[in-house]
Formats: C-alpha cells, structure tokens, sequence
C-alpha cells in the first residue's frame, strides 16, 4: 500500500469511527436498534412491523405503510398502560426499555408500576420443517414479574383491526368466533373475498381470513378484543400467549391453476391449523430459542455482532418475501415477490440474491424456489427460451413472462443449479431440464463474455453494454456448467466449458484491467464497479480468476472508494447494495475486508432515518433510503456462511423435508369462449368520468361513442405521462351465457392497467398488471349476478402511460 493510499485508509477508519456509536472493534456491543421491527412475518401479505423505536409511539403497519394496528393494554391493579399501539389514546403508554431482534423471536422489554413485562413475538420459522416453516402463525407472549417486591392484580388484554384482512380500507369486513376445541378464537375477512384477483406492488391481501385464538381457560372474547383473566403476579412470572394466523385458503396462481398454501396440503384447515399450533407452544418456543442461539453463535464467528444482528434482521424478512404454495402433490413450490419494486413473482435477479439463504439450510429449499421457473422454462408456453426469462408474471400470480435481463438471468440460473449441485454432491436435479440448461450454456457461450446492451440486476442504475461485472457473471456461469456436466459424467463437455471458462477470464483480466482495478465497461476507462459476481468462483471451487484480481479489487473499494456509509455500486450513483456489498466482502475471504465493508452497512441499518423494514438500496453519502424495502433479496447477506464448508454442510444437513416429487407442469385450463377476443369487438366507451350509476344495466349509454377493442398505446405514438397522467376509460357491452356455463364463466384478460369489471352492475373484478393472458375468477358476487342469457359487462380499466404495455388490451369471458 502507497502512502497515499494508506492516508485514505486511515481517514475511512478515523470517519467510522467517529460515525459508530463505539469504536469498530467495539460497536457490536451497543444495542442494536433496528429501523423496523418485524412483529408477524410469514409472507408477502402477513407481514407486521413497527416504525418505531418503542412499540407505543406508533400505529404497527404493513410494510406496504398501510396501517395494520395491532394494540394491547395491560391493567397493573387496575390502572391501565400500552404496551402494543395507540389506543386506547387515554392509556399511558407503559415504558420500553429494550428491544431484541433474534432470526425467530423479536423481544420487547417494559418495566413500571411496580413490574416488568417482556411481550415476545415467535414465529417458528425453522428451515429443517418446511411444513412447520411455511406455517403461518405467531405467537405473542406476555410474561410479567414484579419487581418491588409486592403483588399486583394484572390483567392483559389484545385488539386486532380488520385492516390486516383487506387492501383497503374502504373495504368492509365480517367478524366471527369460532367453536374450536380448548381455544377461543376470533375471525375476519373482507366481506367481497377476492381471491388472487390483485396483483402487483404494494398491495396487501383481501381474501382469506385472519385468525386470533388463545387458550380458553385463560381467555374470553370481547367483540373485537381478547381479555385473558386477572391474575396475581409476584416475584415469580406469569405468562399469557395467543396466536395471530391467517389462512389464504388459496396462495398462488400458477398457470391457470390455484395452488393451496403449503400448510393446507394435507388437507388440513384453520382448526387444525390452530390446535397444533396450541399444543405445540412450549415445545416450539424452546426450539426457537435454541435455534437464535445457534444461528447467533454461528454468524458471531463469521462476521462478529454487528454481521450477526444484520443477518438476525434478515431472516425473517426473506422468508416473509416469498409465498408458500402446495403443487398437486403437496410439494414445495416457494414464490419470491419483488416488493417495492415492480411486484413480479419468481424474478430470477430476486431469486439470485436471496438464495443463500435458502442454500445454507437445505437442498429442499433451494429447488422449491427453482422449480417454479425450471418447469415453466421446459414447457411449451416459454417463446424463444435461448435465455433464462426474467420473472413468471405479478404476485401472486405466476403465468409466465418474457426476458429483458438475458444474460443476467441465464448467469443466475448456472450458478444457483450448480451450488445446489455442489451442496447435494450430484446434480440430478437438472436431469429433466439438461436440455435446456445446455441451451442457456450455449447463449452464454455465444452472448453473455462480452455482452451486448442490456440491464443487469441493478436496473436502476441504467443499461451498459459491455459490462465488465456481468461478464464475469457469464464466465463463472460457463464454469459452472462445465462443473455440472462432470458431475453428470459427460468429462468430453466438461473439459470443453472449462478450457472456454479459463480462457474467458484470461480475456477478461486483460480487457478490464484500469491499473489500480477493473472497469464498469470493457470499453470504458476511468470507471469502475463492484464485482460481487466474482464471489461464486470460490464458492464453487472453480478457481477461473487468480487471486491477485480479487485482492486488487477489494483494496480498491476498501482504500480509494469508501463513503461514510460504505461503497457504492459502481461510478456512475453513489448507491449501495446490501447483499452485493456483503457479496464483495466476502470475495478475498479474508475477515479484514469482510470487516471494513460490512461495518458500514451495520451503520447505516442502526442510524437510518428512514423507519422501514430492511433497505438493501440506500445513499452511502448520507445513508438516505426510500425504496426497495421488505424485499426477499437481503436473504444474500448469509453468503458469508457458503465461504464456511463445515458449517454449510451442518445447516444443509438438517433439511428433514427431503421432497423430490413435484408434480408436471399443469395442463392448460380448457376453455370455451362466449366471445373471441383476437377479433374487434365493438364497445361503448367513454374516455369522460360518467355518472355514478355508468355501470347499471338501466345506464343510457347511447351517447356514448362506439369503439372496438383492443384498446391500447403503441410505442410509438404512445403520450407523454407528465402531460396527460393516467388515462380512463369506461366501456359496456352485452353478452350471452349459456345456462350451461353459467358456473363455469371467467374472466381472460391481460394489460398493465388496473381495471374492475362489472356483472349486471354488481362488482366482478378487480385486478391489474397483468403481464400474459390470465384467468381471472369472478368474486362470489359478481358470480352470482349471471344470468342465462342476456348479460352485461361494464369495465372501467386505469392506463398508465408510462408503461410500453400500457392498456386493457383484451377482455374474454371464457367458460371451463
């Protein structure tokens, strides 16, 4: 190291240092302060967090932002306090004195009035039972002890809101109880229940029902509220728990068919659900605690606390990011949603990032994130298929999509194939997909060393031809399948792909190198980027790039590009990525480098302003955040645990799940149209808002104009956003239903609108972005509005102009 460079290294460390609460040897004791604290965290749509440091100072919400109030009061001899919300606003709140964040548990310490309270949050999220991991269901427990050494008269009390049941809050619930053994228990939903009829972004869920249900001889009901007894506390503690659950009854649309949540595929339902749960408490609450312990422990050696409390809030969040459904053999079929940005189901650069996770603890759960996509790319429904597609549509439903990351996303698929491979010790997993796993080998070999003009997985900081990192995503992918075709017994092939491999990163030592590092662009000098990809050729043993680039690279990140709050992604933005920052730091292996890249990102995650769950983008000059929160993708920070053989081989072995038959991609749904949507189809339309009544069948539409559909923009002539925003339209037509297909009748469609459609008046359906020709069902009241014969359908359907597929562009209704 120069001098100079040893000054900018030694400024880098005196500036952390005086940013951390501690000095960096030392800042892992202070206590962790999360931005957000999970509270209930199982999937994209049962997710529950405080935006606060005290769980009193604000209302709990979704990580949409949408409220989602969660309160508790407990009344100490009579005179109560909050310890959960805002309400009752009268009620002081109870003081917090800590909060800790485990992979399972989240744990909330209050003390006054003469006791202390610790309220405890459990998700049992064990990664050895997918069935007890995909189980969606929380516990909350209350234990208080006094602490002057007098009795106090407690009693605990709970509040839910219907707004953890619905989207919006316009919409209307029902409340019930129900009669299940040895529990209390207490449902809602929304009252329409449309099922998987939304998707995209930012949405939470509006079908299926919310579950509270505690012990009954501890608990009664009382509306909305559950009261557990009165109890004397004095210096030995007293517990009380209750479960928060929620059944989807359906969780995802996967090619015109409605897979089960995981939990349900032993035809399980609610009560079942929530009279193991009950006689499971204890057992899986000393699990848990085992568990944090050892994963703790584990991630403390790798990487220190500060590395330890960044993967303790990452775990629950990943698992939260993804859907957990049962194919037709009650198999795993897990689905990542890119939340907060863009709302796609199974986007291969999410799939990516977050798979380290899901590799650490076991080959199970690493091919029930493949599958989906492995099966979709062998059918006959992919076009093209030289390269990987990017996604299999909107969450939550999966029915297919094109590729606009090609390399990106065939590199990502030769990668995961083979650390599954390299994790089991064969790759048989890739046996009824060799086929196209060769012809994803042959574009990278044709296409992806020195790609063209195209993203890479950080879209947002624009399109690069060139791109020096996602070749060497490309070369360690050619690596990667050479490694597959060896284990495969075809060494011919092997020996092939390596020689390519070798000399691929030969090529790209020379044609990158800008002295002191590599470029952003083979043809751009004085640029730069971090070469995350880099990190799996040492993970899989293929040892394509000497050791000297990495260590060159690392020390140029380290000594000439390190910002208060770590180091940008590359030259052009000063944003930085959580995962492929922890990716960096573990390419040398060395714990110094892991050690000065992480510990900024730790200081950015306890003195963020922005209170949201996990960013993984984020300013590294000042820390700002904003975007790209909740998102399954912080899953990549247990990289660092692949660098570790024993312990990957420890985690991976516990998997207890084993599946390995999955059923066949599912048949396409046979369809009889009342009406052909590939031909014009006259409408009466109106671009002007009509009145309130535009959608009944007595509405006077006549002067309306007529218009045919399909109604969309070309890219071309397609407007400006900022001069028109969106665009509406309101169309009605009449049909006819045969008396026969009146039960069978649905919706096909497909736009990246919103749109809601009207049966004789009455709401049908409500859905948008829908990225292929989908099947939607009709609510239970729009299905209950046909009638043979003579129908009307009224649709008004929300264009954005922004987007090159803007518009409704067909609607069918089609009988099964």
């Amino acid at each position: 190291m120069n001098p100079k460079q040893s000054a900018k290294m030694k400024h880098t460390i005196t500036l952390l240092a005086a940013l951390l609460p501690a000095t960096m040897a030392q800042a892992g004791e202070k206590p962790f302060r999360p931005p957000a604290v999970p509270l209930v965290t199982h999937d994209p749509y049962f997710s529950v967090w405080s935006r606060a440091d005290k769980l009193t100072d604000l209302a709990t919400s979704h990580w949409s932002r949408r409220p989602q109030p969660l309160n508790s009061v407990v009344r100490i001899d009579g005179k109560p306090f909050r310890v959960l919300g805002v309400e009752p606003k009268e009620a002081p709140a109870l003081e917090q004195s800590g909060v800790t964040v485990l992979p399972t548990r989240t744990i909330c310490e209050f003390a006054g009035a003469g006791i202390k309270l610790t309220l405890t949050f459990t998700t049992p999220a064990l990664p050895e039972d997918l069935s007890l991991l995909a189980r969606p269901v929380t516990y909350l427990t209350w234990t208080v002890v006094a602490t002057d050494g007098n009795e106090h008269a407690v009693e605990i009390s709970f509040t839910v809101s219907g707004l953890l049941a619905v989207n919006d809050a316009k919409q209307e619930v029902v409340w019930g109880q129900e009669n299940f053994p040895g529990l209390v228990t207490l449902r809602v939903g929304s009252k329409e229940q449309p099922v998987l009829q939304k998707a995209g972004d930012n949405l939470a869920i509006d079908w299926g029902y919310l579950y509270v249900a505690a012990p009954g001889a501890t608990a009664k009901l009382s509306e909305h509220t559950v009261v557990f007894d009165s109890v004397k506390v004095g210096a030995a503690p007293v517990s009380r728990w209750l479960m928060l659950a929620y059944d989807e009854i359906w969780s995802i649309q996967y090619f015109g068919h409605d897979l089960r949540p995981y939990w349900r595929k032993d035809g399980w339902e609610p009560r079942e659900l929530l009279e193991t749960a009950a006689r499971e408490y204890e057992p899986l609450g000393k699990r848990c605690a085992a568990f944090d312990e050892e994963v703790m422990s584990d991630m403390r050696a790798l990487g220190g606390d500060p590395y330890a409390n960044i993967c303790a809030l990452a775990y629950r969040q990943c698992w939260a990011g993804n859907g957990w459904a049962a194919d037709e053999n009650g198999a795993p079929m897990v689905f990542p949603k890119e939340n907060t940005s863009n709302g796609d189901i199974s986007t291969l650069d999410v799939i990516y990032p977050m798979a380290p996770q899901f590799l650490l603890f076991g080959p199970t759960l690493t091919k029930a994130i493949l599958v989906p996509v492995m099966e979709y790319v062998r059918s006959p429904l992919l076009k093209g298929g030289h390269s990987a597609p990017h996604d299999l549509g909107a969450y939550p439903r999966a029915n297919g999509n094109g590729g606009s990351m090609p390399v990106e996303e065939t590199g990502n698929m030769l990668i995961l194939l083979a650390a599954l491979a390299k994790m089991e010790g064969n790759a048989d997993f890739c046996a009824p997909y060799w086929p196209k796993i060769t012809q994803w080998a042959e574009y990278l070999k044709a296409k992806g060393v020195d790609p063209d003009n195209q993203l890479s997985t950080d879209d947002f900081m624009g399109p690069a031809a060139h791109q020096v990192n996602l070749s060497a995503k490309s070369i360690v992918a050619l690596g990667a399948y050479a490694q597959l075709c060896r284990l495969r017994g075809d060494s011919a092939v092997a020996k092939e792909y390596e020689e390519l491999a070798r000399e691929s990163a030969a090529w790209w030592v020379k044609e990158s190198d800008d002295g002191d590092h590599s470029r952003l662009g083979f043809d751009m000098p004085g640029t730069w980027s971090q070469k995350y990809n880099l990190v799996w050729d040492r993970l899989l043993g293929l040892d394509l790039f000497p050791s000297a680039v990495l260590r060159k690279e690392v020390d140029f990140y380290r000594n000439k590009k390190m910002n208060a709050f770590g180091v940008p992604l590359d030259s052009r933005k000063s944003l930085a990525k959580v995962d492929w920052t922890l990716w960096t730091a573990t390419l040398t292996g060395d714990r110094a480098d892991f050690d000065a890249l992480v510990l900024p990102v730790y200081h950015q995650l306890i003195t963020a302003t922005g209170r949201e769950p996990f960013n993984d983008v984020y300013e590294t000059t000042n820390g700002a955040t904003g975007w790209m929160i909740s998102r399954p993708v912080i899953g990549g920070v247990f990289l660092k645990a692949l660098d570790a053989p024993a312990l990957w081989k420890k985690w991976a072995a516990r998997d207890q799940t084993r599946t390995t038959a999955w059923a066949p991609f599912p048949a396409p749904p046979q369809v009889t149209k009342l009406w052909d949507a590939t031909k014009p189809l006259d409408w009466q339309v109106t671009t002007q808002k009509p009145p309130a009544d535009w959608a009944q069948p007595g509405f006077d539409d006549s002067a309306w104009p007529k218009g045919a559909a399909p109604f969309l923009y070309s890219v071309e002539k397609k407007p400006d956003p900022k001069k028109i925003g969106e665009v509406h339209r309101w169309l009605r037509r009449e049909f006819d239903v045969p008396e026969a297909a009146l039960k069978r009748v649905q919706v096909w469609m497909v736009g990246e609108n919103e749109a809601e459609m009207y049966i004789n008046g009455v709401l049908a359906v409500t859905c948008g972005r829908l990225r292929a020709w989908e099947t939607v069902k009709l609510s239970p009241a729009g299905q209950a509005a046909l009638e043979p014969g003579r129908n009307l359908v009224a649709i008004h359907m929300k264009q954005d102009p922004r987007s090159a597929e803007a518009g409704l562009v067909e609607v069918n209704m089609t009988g099964k």
